[in-house]
């Protein structure tokens, strides 16, 4: 039958009109579905494997990045049992780290390196630096050169913290971590706590730090990400300057190398230049460091180079010097220095940083050339470099600090007349 013009018109009213508003009911879900996962909120132990310990056993262990992610695989006891909302304490061989909330459990399928027995094929194998041969099978007691080195399928997973991870302000003694296990077993690395009995003896980070709120102290990365590249400088200087009033103790698995060699705690430098950026006293409660933190990454791209412990001996990266800039050092002890002191890890940065919240954009001091306007703001501010005005670097000490205040933002053009000018 044909359709009368009413009945289409009938028909045709439904997607018309505006769709019911759902985003009441949706909220009260996602409260409803976050009340139930923190109703059935559970405590773990996670033990990380020190990188020394793990060429010594049969897991080859696993790349953990404290306090951001917690890698483990299906053959782990309790794998299955960690779930999104639980709390975690951390802790690596007799030292408490700190604590934590899994935000999100990823897994997918891969390959495990195992180290096998020759003779039994079983993973029980130990190596022993004094004795020959190093190896021995601690299931059927033999003793041999090389393990049988495998890769095996296996289910890999990873516990992502976010930036809930709370380091350990005052140290707690392993002993007190076992009293409150359920069912104590010291070989595996995931353990479940007695939550309310672990609350006793530390603090536990609250519901509230799944969801990116200040009920754990957390500054969130719109508020970190007010650090520059200036108040790095400052921090990393105040600290090389023997500065120690703050709160921030040694770093754990990397270090901020310097141009002078010394390494800095990343977490301390980056909590210095948060006080300064934000107008109050950060510490470490108000954020994460490691790998792929807002933390890290702001101190990367101020310019500054992040060692792993076990690689302190790696050399600062150097800017590479022009052909011109060379011939104008050349046999010149004071313009080599001069040069080093222009390319130090993350001055330019900083200086660039300072000077565009004082002047709104970058730009020549000396002719005024606005090169962001004309290639863009990476390329353009490649064009303008650091230049030392105030101070002349033949009255510099070796110990010597330079301030922000010292330098002077110049084009490529105008940095290298200068220096010819002063050949």
């Amino acid at each position: 039958h044909r359709l009368l013009p009413h009945q289409v018109l009938h028909f045709t009213l439904p997607l018309l009109t505006k769709p019911p508003d759902t985003s009441a009911h949706s909220s009260a879900n996602t409260a409803a579905r976050r009340a139930k996962k923190m109703k059935n909120q559970r405590c773990w132990l996670f033990t990380e494997i020190a990188d020394e310990k793990r060429i010594t056993q049969g897991n080859a262990g696993y790349d953990d990045e404290t306090g951001v992610i917690y890698r483990y695989d299906n053959s782990v006891p309790n794998h299955k049992n960690p779930a999104e909302g639980d709390l975690v304490v951390l802790r690596r061989g007799d030292e408490v780290l700190g604590s934590a909330i899994i935000c999100e459990i990823k897994s997918n399928a891969g390959e495990k390196e195992r180290r096998r027995c020759p003779e039994c094929g079983k993973t029980k194998v130990r190596f022993r630096k004094t004795i020959s041969p190093p190896w021995r099978c601690m299931d059927c007691r033999i003793d041999f050169e090389e393990p049988n080195i495998v890769n095996e399928p296996a289910e890999l997973y990873e516990a992502h913290f976010n930036e809930t991870f709370n380091p350990l302000e005052r140290r707690i003694p392993l002993s007190a971590i076992w009293t409150h296990t359920r069912k104590t077993n010291k070989q595996h690395s995931i353990q479940e706590l007695d939550m309310e009995g672990i609350g006793k003896i530390m603090d536990l980070p609250s519901g509230d730090s799944i969801s990116g709120k200040k009920g754990y102290q957390r500054l969130p990365s719109s508020e970190l990400n007010k650090v520059c590249s200036d108040h790095i400088w400052n921090a990393v200087n105040k600290l090389l300057d023997g500065f120690e009033d703050h709160l921030f103790g040694p770093s754990t698995d990397y270090d901020i190398l310097t141009d002078c060699g010394k390494l800095l705690p990343p977490k301390a430098v980056f909590g210095l230049a948060a006080s300064e950026a934000l107008g109050f006293k950060v510490e470490p409660k108000h954020f994460s460091g490691g790998l792929e933190t807002t933390c890290f990454k702001i101190l990367k791209q101020s310019g500054f180079n992040i060692v792993r412990k076990k690689e302190k001996g790696t050399a600062s990266p150097r800017i590479p010097i022009p052909s011109e800039d060379r011939e104008w050092s050349e046999g010149n002890p004071k313009r080599v220095s001069h040069l080093k002191r222009e390319r130090a890890s993350g001055l330019s940065q900083a200086k660039k940083d300072h000077f565009k919240r004082e002047h709104g954009k970058l730009f020549c001091e000396r002719c005024g050339l606005d090169p962001v306007s004309s290639y863009g703001g990476l390329h353009g501010e490649a064009c303008i470099e650091a230049h030392h005005m105030n101070t002349s670097v033949a009255t510099m000490g070796e110990d010597h600090m330079t301030k922000l205040e010292d330098l002077q933002c110049l084009c490529a053009n105008c940095h290298r007349v200068i220096h010819r000018l002063q050949a």
